[in-house]
Formats: structure tokens, C-alpha cells, sequence
């Protein structure tokens, strides 16, 4: 390799030398009959064109009727034309001839100084500067001197301009042998970098054909002048022809079918190279890369999260157990005392208030009950056990739920909508797990009002939550909407995750939305989720009627 670029470096050093060469011999060629044959019968031309033009100029002073027509004062213009001259002190004009208009100056010609064979002869009509009547005809014998001059000028510069060229094109054929260089040892290290790449570089044509290949390929795969589609094969059967006419342009995950890589895994990513004016054909650019390790590792690390999680679970079963032996004494204590109490007013009736007091202590049973049944569900999730169900009536478990948090929504100026439909079927579902569901999609939408509230600073915002039930197709119908601060569409695919939560440690573990996840599993129901950040979500949850209980206790009546 090393030889080969050195000739090839020494071939194309002889090559640019000759053209270099061939290229000075024609400036200078080039030059010399444009000076000669085009340059200096131009000149003259300018010449006489300059000359016509100065003596036009310097003829002025004669273009008055009471100078020409006094003899004095004429022979002192023309005297003074004659000895205009330039800084050699050579005379501009050699002689001046005037014949005069008979019908206005009645003179006999002049003529003044000498006239010369190989001056420039210019013809000029003079005219009054004020009437504009024709005074004389003048003819001026003008010094070719200065033309001469401006010739050797010319000649003196263009071989001027001829050596700087020289030098140039000597300093350009310098730096371009130092360009050529810098480009060879370019190459050389390029080369040496796609040596090094671990990965698989290899350029195609539009057919998919392997043009060039990276050394990492071995030659004895025999992959040269074969397709792509031989070296390789993609893992979610993309087609090799979609992906080269551009309709995939994002990476591929692909397998190896040939080579020390056969049957890992690659990330194939292809790119258009720029047409050049000597190629019309489209090329592209394949890299892939082995990710064969990080698929290991990946899948290693979802393993480990997965035991982690097991694990996050099991600790949680045994703290619900735990927690339910702790606290199951003093509700038991909590309820006998209120129990207590509400035999007492109901058998003493005579203080005020006594329907109020009555209601109170019965509140207190009901709500100890409450506590020992979200201990006993939480519980349940950890352990995935699965509770008797029933046949309950979604309205009531509804009000229920809602009940538990009314009055402290109300204090927060959330407003509570319920749209239910106390004419459609039962559900067999466990009852405290369908209130579950809805107590933990009620908090989280509370969360979202507040998060918004926090966030974006709004005017006239009245927070809401509407709680809407239905029948459709045979299926009870339960959705939970909010205007809170909505979710992203990365927060949509993570939230039903356990432990997953945008808040912080001390306002929540992240466990709500899975267990509502896990209990809609638990029945085959189905969860939805719509969602618009800024403007608020809607949890849509189907439950499957299996048999219209409604009409079964019509039946039994």
C-alpha cells in the first residue's frame, strides 16, 4: 500500500509539472500575439482618439469670433497650442493649419509650426461658442511621441505582468505540491482510521450492490461485488429496496449472515452520498454497527429492574401486611368506641342536635371501615391476589367514592360533575376495588389542578372533574376527565408504570394509576388514555356486561 502511494505520488507530481509547463508556454504564447496583433492596433486607434479628443480641448480658446478674426490675437492662440507640452518637454502639437469660413473671417489660411509625415493628423470644425457659427476648419499635426511612449509603457508593463505571472503560477505549483501532499497523507491517515473502526463501513449502489468495503470485513467473506441483502438481513422485515429510494430513513436494526459476526445483531444506518459531475449514479454510505453487547447489557439491566421491581413489590406486600396488623387494632378500638356512642344517643334523645350526633357516629363506623378496606386492597395489589367479586350497581359505588372527598374538594373550589346512568346494568366487579379505581383516578386529577394551578398562572380557571357513566355496546362505560395540567405524550406511556411519578418523594410513590392499572388487567377491561398538556386528561375505562342483571331480577320478580 505504502509502494502504491508513493508512485502514485511521484506519477501525479510528473503529471502537474508537464501541465504546469504547458500551461506557461501558452500564457506567454498567448500574450505575445495579443499585444502585437490585437493590443497594439487598438492603440494606435485609442491614440488617434485621445489625440482628437486633448486637441478638442486644447482648441477652445479658439472658438471665438473676436480671436480669430484679430490676426494679433490668433497668431498668440496658436502660439500657445504649440508649445503645450508634457513633462519631457516635448511639443503636444506640431503645427496648426486654419482656413477660414470667407462668409464670416474674410483671412487668407494660416498656418503655423512644422508639420511632420508621421504625426497624427486630426480634422476639427471650429465654431463660435456663442453664435455656433463656423468660424474655420482647423487641422492639427499632433507629436507621436507620447503614443510611442505609451507603447513602450504597454510592452514594458505586459512583460512586467508576464514575470508576476511567473512567479505566481512558480508559488501556486508550489503550494500545490505541498496541497497534494497534505491530501496523500490524508488519505494515508483516513485510511488508517476506517482500519480502526470497529464497525462495518461499506458504500452501495442504488441496487443495493457492495461497491467498497472497510477492512473489518474480511475479504474472504467474498461480500465484494455481491448485494446487501447477502451480508445482511433486517429484524422487522423493513425491505433493503424501501430503505435505499429513501422511505426509511431512520436506523435499522439488522443481523450479520456472513462473516466472524454471523447471527449478532447490528445498527444499520445509511446515507446519500453527493452526485459528482462524473457520476450520475446515486451511491450511499452503509455503517453498522455491532450491538450485540448492548442488547446483552439491555436486556441484563431489564432483568435486574424487573427483579428490583419483584422486589420493590414484595417489600410492599410485607409493609401492607405490617401496616394492616398495626393499624387494624386501634380502628378496631376507633369503631367499638363509636359503636359505643351510638347506642348511647340513640337511647338518650333528649339533648339537641340529637339526629346530627347520630349521624356523626355512624360516619366514624363507616370511615373506619373505609381505612381497613384501602389497607386490605393495597394489600391485594402487592400480592396480586384477586377478591371475590359482585354484582354491584356503579352509580352507588360512585357515590360512594366521591362522598369520601366531596367536602374537601369543595374547600379546594374543585367542582365535582357526576353524569350517571342509574338505569344501566350491574357490574360484576369487587366493590371496593371498582371504588379504588375511581378514589385513585379522582387524587389524580386533583393533582393535576393543582399542578397547573402552581405552573401556569391562569385568570377566571374553575377546576373541575366530571365523572361520566354509560352503557355502549355492551360494555359499562367509565371515564374520569379533568382541566388540569394534561400530560405529555412520553408522561402518557409511563404513568400506568408502579413507582413512576412527576412529583416529588413526599407528595407520592407513584402507585395510584398502577394500581388502577392492575385491577382493570385483573377484569380484562380496557383503560384509555387522552391527554393534552396545558389543557387537562381523561382516563376511559370499559367494562364487559357478561349478563344484563337487570333483567334476570325482572325474571326472578
Amino acid at each position: 500500500m505504502k509502494t502504491w502511494l508513493k508512485n502514485t505520488k511521484s506519477l501525479t507530481q510528473a503529471k502537474l509539472g508537464l501541465g504546469f509547463g504547458a500551461i506557461i508556454l501558452l500564457i506567454v504564447t498567448a500574450s505575445f500575439i495579443y499585444f502585437f496583433h490585437m493590443l497594439q492596433p487598438r492603440l494606435e486607434q485609442e491614440a488617434q482618439d485621445q489625440a482628437t479628443l486633448l486637441v478638442n480641448t486644447l482648441s477652445q480658446p479658439l472658438a471665438h469670433y473676436r480671436v480669430l478674426a484679430d490676426e494679433h490675437q490668433t497668431k498668440l492662440a496658436t502660439s500657445l497650442l504649440l508649445l503645450y507640452n508634457d513633462d519631457n518637454q516635448q511639443p503636444f502639437i506640431n503645427a496648426i493649419s486654419l482656413r477660414f469660413n470667407p462668409a464670416v473671417i474674410k483671412r487668407p489660411p494660416l498656418l503655423e509650426g512644422q508639420i511632420c509625415d508621421d504625426c497624427f493628423r486630426v480634422s476639427l470644425a471650429i465654431f463660435d461658442s456663442k453664435s455656433a457659427e463656423l468660424l474655420a476648419d482647423g487641422e492639427f499635426w499632433v507629436n507621436p511621441y507620447n503614443h510611442q511612449r505609451l507603447i513602450n509603457d504597454l510592452k514594458e508593463k505586459l512583460f512586467i505582468t508576464l514575470a508576476l505571472m511567473l512567479v505566481l503560477l512558480s508559488g501556486f505549483w508550489i503550494l500545490l505540491k505541498r496541497l497534494l501532499q497534505q491530501l496523500i497523507n490524508t488519505q494515508q491517515h483516513n485510511q488508517a482510521i476506517l482500519n480502526s473502526l470497529e464497525d462495518s463501513l461499506l458504500m452501495v449502489n442504488a441496487a443495493g450492490q457492495i461497491v467498497k468495503q472497510s477492512s473489518i470485513i474480511n475479504a474472504s467473506d467474498n461480500t465484494r461485488n455481491n448485494f446487501l441483502c447477502d451480508f445482511i438481513e433486517t429484524l422487522h422485515n423493513e425491505s433493503i429496496e424501501h430503505i435505499l429510494a429513501g422511505k426509511l430513513n431512520h436506523p435499522i436494526e439488522v443481523r450479520f449472515k456472513q462473516g466472524a459476526q454471523r447471527d449478532e445483531i447490528g445498527l444499520m444506518t445509511i446515507s446519500k452520498m453527493q452526485q459528482v459531475s462524473l457520476d450520475k449514479h446515486d451511491q450511499f454510505i452503509v455503517l453498522i454497527k455491532n450491538i450485540q453487547a448492548l442488547r446483552s447489557a439491555q436486556a441484563e439491566l431489564k432483568h435486574q429492574t424487573e427483579l428490583a421491581h419483584l422486589s420493590r413489590l414484595r417489600t410492599l406486600g410485607e409493609m401492607a401486611s405490617g401496616i394492616a396488623h398495626e393499624v387494624k387494632q386501634p380502628l378496631a378500638v376507633i369503631r367499638l368506641a363509636a359503636e359505643s356512642l351510638n347506642h348511647f344517643h340513640q337511647r338518650d334523645s333528649s339533648y339537641d342536635n340529637h339526629q346530627f350526633v347520630e349521624e356523626l357516629d355512624q360516619t366514624i363506623i363507616e370511615q373506619v371501615d373505609r381505612a381497613d378496606r384501602i389497607i386490605r386492597n393495597i394489600r391485594s395489589f402487592a400480592r396480586l391476589e384477586q377478591a371475590p367479586a359482585q354484582w354491584v350497581k356503579v352509580p352507588d359505588v360512585i357515590g360512594s367514592a366521591v362522598r369520601f372527598v366531596k367536602q374537601a374538594y369543595r374547600l379546594d373550589n374543585i367542582k365535582l360533575i357526576e353524569n350517571l346512568d342509574y338505569a344501566a346494568p350491574l357490574l360484576f366487579i369487587e366493590y371496593h376495588k371498582l371504588e379504588q379505581i375511581i378514589v385513585n383516578l379522582i387524587a389524580n386529577a386533583k393533582d393535576t389542578i393543582e399542578e397547573k394551578i402552581t405552573t401556569i398562572p391562569v385568570t377566571d380557571y374553575q377546576p373541575w372533574i366530571k365523572i361520566h357513566s354509560y352503557m355502549e355496546s355492551n360494555q359499562m362505560v367509565l371515564t374520569v376527565a379533568d382541566n388540569g395540567m394534561g400530560m405529555t405524550k412520553e408522561q402518557q406511556s409511563q404513568c400506568l408504570t408502579p413507582f413512576y411519578t412527576t412529583k416529588s418523594e413526599a407528595e407520592g410513590v407513584g402507585i395510584g394509576l398502577a394500581i388502577v392499572k392492575n385491577i382493570v388487567d385483573l377484569y380484562d377491561a380496557e383503560l384509555a388514555i387522552i391527554s393534552e398538556l396545558g389543557k387537562g386528561s381523561c382516563f376511559i375505562l370499559r367494562f364487559n356486561c357478561p349478563t344484563n342483571r337487570i333483567t334476570d331480577d325482572a325474571h326472578a320478580s
